[in-house]
Order: structure tokens, then sequence, then C-alpha cells
């Protein structure tokens, strides 16, 4: 491939920085440094003009980590250089301030919003023309028409860029319909987008692109072409899309973001009060970005400019804006102390309420807003947190006629703050050390007691002063322990009726369903309880449903409260949503259908034996009851039932003998006539759902996205090893070919805990907005696929389609890219044997160890050379794998998870992420094996050299960073969910001697 190129990699590299191509840049570059030798470069070799040339390419890519990390930091020129490309401007001020001769002070300032700081007596239009392009203030209208946009540090301005400011200026100046026509010439040049496109990344292309097409808009409106609500609606969907840009240009792209508020201000100047006020919304968005992404001044220029430029209704509206920006810029006590101000203001304002709902929606956002900063810095006890604000805010919303966005948003902080309360005063009642005295003293006080029926004279009259002492120390632990209780049971009332609420009038919390059902689940014998259970009655089906596992497996036939309400949304849930709760259910009444004979007669007499059977005859109550529903829902219990028999049937058949030899995996074997599935292929039911894939949750019994199964092989083949898991091959109604793994001899229901984990992380990860994500942040996620058991012993799993175990990868690649070097089985017997000498010393091992390393240098940088032939998928296929790795580290240290040898860990042939399977070890388990797992994930020399010449110190380090600061954000949840699987009847967390010889 290398000997092929007719140019030297280098200068194409450069040639192709030049031209704006900055991928086929990296890629040719890394190219000459790395399949050129027989190792690897690592970033620190690379010096000179490669560093400078992957700087520039990095820098065009809008990649600022990297870029950074190429940067030196030697001189003072450096250092500033390196604040540019992290948007450090704050920092880059205390040198150009220090040293105002070696660089121009105003680019900085205007980075940080501070326009007037750049304005000396409205003469120098240089600075005012950066100012106005950096902040979007394309409506100076004291900047002369024939100014060029400034240019940036890093990218130099093109005519296409050059072309669209002028239409900005053209629109300063008031001549909006021209601009408009000159935004239409432009969209409709694909040459003039595609230079766009070409000199800036790919996101800042779409920004730009998108700001172009609101100039239109405003004409429209202005000539009446376009009313209202049309330029309203594609002005904020444009702000959809620049708000895309912000997480790789940083306070950069907050200047298109502001585009749409502007825009939208201009035709709320000229639609009268109610488009001012959608403007002022449109602004407010803009705002809570600029804030999001550190840019405090922009944020309060905001704030002034909606103040300025719209009537006194919105004064107690920007109050409240004004005090969250000085908090997000840390003046925390400021912001407290003007909120209570404001809050004292708004009570006198509405004893003479006269503006309706308004009014008292927004005097419960600042009551609400102090309450949440004043538990935070634990300045208010919580007494007086819950009566002068959470609960105040709660009934002030209780009197608005509809529910809103911020009803839900103050039940969820009610929720929360009793939740905290409740778990503090449960760990106070709980505490071994408080249990421990209380104990102490009550045995003290019996001892007392025995000692004073035998005593006369002196020792009885101290005995008797001992005693009154112990029983008044013993009234007050009781009175203590009283109240506490007490006080758990109030606040663990409110929490699950606020809880409930939250997701029944908002869409906004839905994660409020972990903690209420793990409050639930931790004091189902709480009679505090009781009494508010019916109030889940009415959370939708649907915000359940990643609970279905959970909530199933507390199933019972008792009669108490607490299984009397399980069932209920059991029962609900399995009506409104059958493809998603009734392979649960079916699993438990199929627990022990696979078990050994021995096994269940050991079952019928263990100790859990009557919670079993009590859990299986509830699920197959509630079977029942949903056949028995309607038609439909009967015709679909009947077809899973089916098919969950046949596939359990299949799990535990009995392979030939003729087809067990490796040699002979992926050849098609034919069903036994006698087989369940083999009858159920001939004769399909119209309802039968394709198992492994995972509908939408639509509304109640909507089954449009629900793919049933068309047809079914006329066979299976083998997947190889040990318990020889079959393949089946399925058509669905969608047009889907479905690859499921069917096991008969192993317990799916930790792998499809832990995939249920992955989504939940996978949800912390996604975006509520377009705007809401930083650079590192974008793209992450953890890789799931569908586990579904059918029993104790054997499931159902999807198969991961263009897959393959990283281990395959490498015995079918070593030879090519290593062919001097020793196999991969010739170097762990090196290994081994040098573990095996009992006389070795450590510093042998380390040494036999490390030439076996350099015997083998790491070759898995080829993998994207193979699958990925033209730069840009490379690099974005690079890009995916180095996220991909960075959130299954961080997520699989959080949770533990061991085993991760190579066959354990595929990568995807077309996306390059990493899938992890086989995930038994869990919760560090892996501690506890004979030959403990010390390690917290796998990060061998391999998957780091597949990340190219940055490693670990590029976007490896900052997706690391964003997936545990999208973890730590959301703790308490992750923590919630964890306590709920700590206590679940169906899994055993813990290694038994059966469990550890199965993993050897």
């Amino acid at each position: 491939f290398v000997g092929d190129l007719p140019l030297a990699l280098f200068e194409m590299a450069d040639l192709a920085a030049q031209l704006g191509q900055p991928e086929a840049a990296a890629f040719l570059l890394e190219c000459d440094l790395t399949c050129t030798g027989a190792e690897a470069v690592r970033i620190d070799e690379v010096s000179g003009a490669a560093r400078e040339l992957l700087r520039t390419a990095y820098g065009q890519l809008g990649n600022a980590a990297a870029a950074r990390l190429l940067g030196d930091v030697a001189t003072v020129d450096d250092v500033q250089r390196r604040c540019r490309d992290a948007g450090d401007w704050r920092t880059l001020l205390l040198y150009q301030e220090a040293a105002p001769a070696r660089s121009d002070i105003g680019d900085t300032l205007v980075h940080l919003g501070l326009l007037n700081a750049v304005r000396p007596g409205g003469t120098d239009t240089d600075a005012m023309n950066a100012a106005a392009w950096r902040l979007a203030r394309w409506d100076e209208p004291a900047l002369p028409l024939e100014l060029d946009p400034p240019v940036s540090h890093n990218v130099q301005t093109t005519a296409a860029e050059t072309q669209l400011y002028r239409m900005f200026r053209l629109r300063a100046h008031g001549q909006v319909k021209a601009a408009a026509q000159a935004a239409q010439a432009f969209m409709a040049t694909p040459q003039a987008v595609a230079a766009l496109t070409a000199q800036r990344g790919r996101r800042e292309a779409w920004a730009y692109y998108a700001v172009a097409a609101l100039l239109p808009l405003v004409a429209g409106s202005v000539g009446g072409a376009l009313g209202m609500q049309s330029a309203e609606r594609a002005s904020m969907s444009a702000m959809f899309v620049l708000a895309r840009s912000r997480g790789m240009l940083g306070a950069d792209a907050l200047a298109p973001a502001h585009v749409a508020s502007l825009t939208l201000h201009e035709i709320a100047l000229r639609e009268g009060p109610e488009a001012k006020t959608r403007y002022a919304i449109a602004a407010r968005a803009a705002c809570v970005a600029a804030r999001q992404a550190g840019a405090w001044q922009t944020a309060m220029n905001h704030v002034f400019r909606v103040r300025t430029e719209t009537d006194s209704s919105m004064a107690a509206e920007l109050r409240l804006w004004e005090a969250e920006t000085l908090w997000d810029a840390g003046s925390r006590h400021l912001a407290v102390e003007m909120l209570q101000a404001h809050k004292r203001d708004l009570e006198l304002v509405q004893q003479t309420n006269t503006d309706g709902d308004a009014s008292t929606i927004l005097l419960s956002r600042v009551i609400l807003t102090v309450g949440e900063w004043s538990a935070e810095q634990r300045t208010e006890r919580a007494a007086v947190l819950w009566d002068e604000y959470f609960n105040k805010a709660a009934q002030l919303l209780q009197g608005v006629a509809a529910p809103t966005a911020w009803t839900g948003r103050a039940l969820h902080a009610l929720a929360g703050f009793a939740e905290r309360q409740c778990a503090e005063l449960t760990a106070t009642r709980d505490n071994d050390a408080a249990v421990s005295m209380r104990t102490q003293k009550t045995r003290e006080l019996a001892a007392c007691r025995r000692e004073l029926v035998g005593a006369q004279g002196a020792d009885a009259s101290r005995l008797r002063a001992v005693q009154r002492r112990l029983e008044v120390q013993a009234a007050s632990d009781q009175r203590e322990l009283a109240e506490l209780r007490a006080g758990i049971g109030g606040f663990l009332r409110l929490a699950v009726w606020a809880f409930a609420r939250c997701l029944e009038c908002t869409d906004a919390f839905d994660l409020c369903a972990y903690p209420l059902i793990a409050l639930i689940v931790t004091h189902s014998r709480a009679p505090e309880l009781h009494a508010e259970l019916e109030h889940v009655d009415s959370v939708p089906s649907h915000k359940l449903l990643p609970l279905a596992r959970q909530l199933c497996a507390r199933l019972s036939t008792d009669n108490d409260a607490f299984h009397a309400a399980v069932r209920r949304v059991v029962a609900r849930m399995a009506a409104d949503y059958p493809h998603h709760t009734l392979s649960h259910l079916f699993a438990l009444c199929n627990a022990d259908r696979t078990a050994p004979r021995t096994d269940r007669r050991s079952t019928l007499r263990s100790e859990g034996a009557q919670l079993e059977q009590r859990r299986s005859d509830a699920a197959t109550a509630i079977l029942h009851s949903v056949a028995g529903v309607s038609a439909d829902l009967k015709q679909i219990v009947g077809a899973v039932d089916e098919l969950c028999s046949a596939y359990i049937e299949l799990a535990v058949a009995t392979v030939p003998e003729k087809y067990r030899s490796s040699k002979l995996e992926g050849q098609l074997i034919k069903f036994d006539a006698r087989l369940r599935i083999s009858r159920l292929r001939s004769a399909l039911p119209p309802a039968l759902p394709v198992l492994t894939a995972e509908p939408r949750a639509d509304a109640p019994r909507d089954y449009t996205s629900v793919p049933f199964v068309t047809s079914l092989a006329d066979g299976y083949s083998l997947a190889g090893g040990i318990n020889l898991p079959k393949i089946l091959r399925v058509l669905g109604s969608d047009g889907r070919r479905y690859k499921q793994l069917v096991k008969g001899k192993d317990d799916l229901r930790q792998d499809a805990v832990i995939q249920q984990l992955f989504s939940v992380i996978n949800r912390f990860l996604a975006p509520r907005d377009a705007g809401s994500q930083s650079g590192a942040a974008a793209g992450l996620r953890m890789r799931t696929y569908q586990v579904v058991p059918l029993t104790k012993r054997c499931g159902v799993l999807q198969w991961v389609d263009n897959t393959l175990p990283f281990g395959n990868w490498f015995r079918g690649n070593e030879t090519k890219y290593r062919p001097t070097a020793p196999s991969m089985s010739q170097l762990r017997a090196t290994v081994h044997a040098v573990h095996a000498e009992k006389a070795a010393t450590a510093a042998q091992k380390r040494e036999v160890f490390d030439r076996v390393c350099s015997s083998a240098p790491p070759i898995f940088r080829f993998f994207f050379y193979q699958h990925f032939h033209d730069p840009r998928s490379w690099f974005e296929r690079r890009e995916t794998y180095i996220r991909s790795a960075a959130v299954a580290s961080v997520a699989g240290w959080a949770l533990g998870i061991g085993d991760r040898h190579l066959q354990n860990i595929l990568v995807d042939q077309t996306s390059a992420e990493i899938v992890h399977i086989d995930l038994g070890i869990a919760f560090d388990l892996g501690k506890l094996l004979p030959i403990p797992e010390l390690v917290p994930f796998r990060l061998t020399r391999e998957m780091v050299d597949g990340m190219g010449l940055l490693g670990l110190d590029g976007s490896f380090r900052h997706a690391c960073q964003a997936t545990l600061h999208a973890m730590r954000d959301n703790s308490r949840v992750v923590i919630t969910i964890l306590n709920v699987l700590k206590v679940d009847p169906l899994y055993l967390w813990s290694l038994i001697p059966l469990r550890i010889g199965k993993i050897h």
C-alpha cells in the first residue's frame, strides 16, 4: 500500500492540509509514521514539522484537545497558543495583560463576552469587527459594509466565509431584503457551501450553513410572506442545528447560537407583544447554552439585552436569569441573597395577584431554586428547607390549573429532598455505633436491676441512682429513635408521592422511576409506605418498563399491601406492553424447567422453595388475567408461551455427535421433526414476536414497532465452545434478518442485568438536547444487545452482527503484520514457563515479559487500515473506537466487570465499536478468584495501538473524563439501581465453588 504511492507521504499530508482536507492529512501522516516501521511511533517521538502538521490537521478538525496536546509549552507564545486551543481565555488574559505587546488582547476579551471592553470610543473598527463576528452582534450599525471578517487563529478566511459575513453586514445596515437575496444565492451555490465545509470543521460548517438559512426567514417575515409561527419554527430548528457545533467549538459556537434569538428578535419587533415573549424564550435558551459552556459574560449580556428590549413584564423573570448566571459563575452567596430578596418581593405581589398562573409559577420557581441552592450549600436545616421552600413550592404549584414543566421540576426537587432526608435518617438510625451504644445501655440497665434485687444500704442507694440515670438515658434514646422512625416514615411517604406525581405529570424526569422503585423495595415492610402505594398505580406503564425485570422478581401471592401493589403494576404493564413484559413472566413460570432432576429435588427442599413457588404462581395468575383482557392479548400470550417453550426445548436438545467437530462450525443442522420449533416453523402464529428485537414503548397496546416472525430457518448452526450454543436465523416482519444465539447451559440473568445497567449509563450519556454535550462527550455510548433469560439455565441472546473477537483478529493477522515474530501461543508458553518455575524472582519474570513484548510489537492499528480505506471513514471510525473503549473502560471499572479476555471483547468491523460479552463476573468478583484479577479494565498495548499517535492522551482521556462526569452527576441514580439489584431475589452476587470451576 505505502510503496505504490507516487509522492512521499509527508508531502501528500502537507498538501492535504493546505487544501483543507484534515482527515486526509492526518491519515497520510500517520501512515508515514506508523506503517513504515516494525513498531508504532508514539506522539512523544514525533517532533518538528510532522508535529506541527498534525496540530494543524487536528485544529482544522475542531479537535481542540488533540491540537492542545500536540502543542509545546516551551515559550510564552506556546503557552498562549495552548490556552487558545483549549478555550482557556481567562488564563490567556493573564498573559496578555502582563505582556500586552506580545499579542492582541481584544480577541480574548471578545471570547469572554466583553464587547464593551473592546469599544475604545467607537473608533477601533477592527476590534469592533471581531467583536461583532464572535458575539453574533451583526446588528452593530457603526461597522461599515466593506469590512472583511476577522481571521481565526487556526482557520484561514475563505471567499465563502467573506460572502456570508457580508450578508450579515447588509442585515445590520437595515438592508434585510438584500441580505436575504444574497443568502438565497449563497445557499443555491453548492461550490460556496462546499468551500465553507472544506475549510472549517464539518460541525462548524453546519452551523454557518444554518445561519445563512435564517436570513430569508427574516426577510420573509418582514414582507409578510411567512407567518410568525413558520418563521419561529424554522428559527428554533436552526438553533437546534447550530447548538450541535458548540461541543467542538466551545465559546466560538455560541455566536451562531445567538442568531436564532436575534432572528426572533427582528420578527418580534414587527409582530407584537406575543412574539416578544417568544423571543425571550429563545434568548433564555441561548443564555442557558452560554452558562453551560462557561461563557458567563455572554450569558449576562443576554440578560441585559433582553431587559433593554422588552417591557417591564419581563423584569421579574430576568431577575431569576441574572441570579442563575451569578450562581454558575461562582458568586453563589450573592446569587442566593439576590433570590431571597426577589422571593420576598414576589410574595408581596402574590398577595394581590392579578396575573393568574404566570406569577404563581414564577414565584414557585424562585422558591424552588433558592431551596435547591440552600440544600446544596447546607445553609439551612432540613425542617426550614421543607417548610420554607420545597413544601411551599409544591403547594403553590398544586393551585395551578394545568401541570407545567415547572410543576414536574418542583415535584422532582421535592422528591429528591425527601429521599435524601429519608436516607440520612435511616443511616443515623442504623449506624453501627449508635445501635451498639443503645444495646450496651440496655444491657447495663438490666444488669443494674439484677444487682439491685439483693442490694442493701449504701449499695442500694448507689444502684438506684445509677438505675435512674440509665433509665433517663434509655428513655431519651427511645424518644430519639421514635423521632427518627417518624421522620423516616414522613419523608418516605412524601418521596413516594412526589416521585409518582412527577412521573405522572412530566416526561423530563423519567429516571425518577429508579429511586421510586428502590424506596418501595427497600422499605417494603414499612407500614408508613402502604398508604402511599396507590400512587404508583397512576404512573404511566412505559416509564416503569426499564424496571420490569426487578418488579417481576418481587412477585408473590402474599396478600400484604406491597405484594398486592407489585402485582397490580406488573399486570398493568403486561396488558399495556406485553412484548416488553411477558418474557419476564414466562421466565418465572419456567424457572426450573431445564434444571436437572437432582437440582429440582434439592430446590424443593431448599429454604427459598416456597418463595419461588409463590413467585411462579403469581406470574401464572397475571398471565391468565392478561389473556382474559381481550382476544388480541390472549393471542399474544399464547404465541409468546409457544415461542418460549420452543426455545427452551431447542436449548437443551442434544446436538448429533457427527456435528460436534469444530471443523463443522457454521454448518446448517436440520431441526429434528420431533422438536416443537420444527412444528412451529411449519405453522407460524400471527403474533409471534422476535424475542431479541427491542420495540419502542409507544402508546399502550400499539404494536406497530414490534417486529413479528415471518419465517424461521429450517435448522441451526453451532457457535463453538464447550456448551455448543445454537445459532438460529429469523426473518422479521420489518424485513430484517435476525440472528439469535440460543444457550442451554448458562444462566443469562446476570448478563441481562448488566446490559440493563449499560442501557441506563447510555441514558446518562445521551444529550437532552442538541447542545447539551461537550465535544468529548458527543457520540459516547456503551454498545448493548438484547439478552432474554428463559429459565435459570437457558436463554436467547441477540447476535451482534459484523463483529469479530479481538483474539480471532490477532490470530488471523499476526503472521501478516509480524512475519518474523513468534506466534501468540509461543509467547504465551514462554511467559507460563517462567511463572511455573518456583525459584523465579519477580525481576526475572519481568525480564521475560519485557523480552516477549519487544519481540512482538503491537499491530492493532492495521485493523483500521484494513477496513476503512478513505481518510474520512478511517478517522471517524477510529474516533468511534476510542470513545467506545473509553466508555467501556469507565463503565466496566465502575461495575467491576471481570473476565475480559480476548474472546469476550468484540470489535464491530463496520463501526469499530467495542462490544463486551459474557458478563458473568461483575461487581469485583474477579478479585476473589484463585488468581485474582487486579486490573480495573483491559487496556493493553494492542488496544492503545489502535488509538493512533495520540494514544491515551487524546480523545480517550477526554472521553473517559466525560463518561465519569456523567456517571458522577447521576451517582444517586446509579447507587439507587445498584441497591435495587443488591437485594434482588433472583440473583446471587457472589462466587460459589461451582461458578469458580466454570470460570476456570
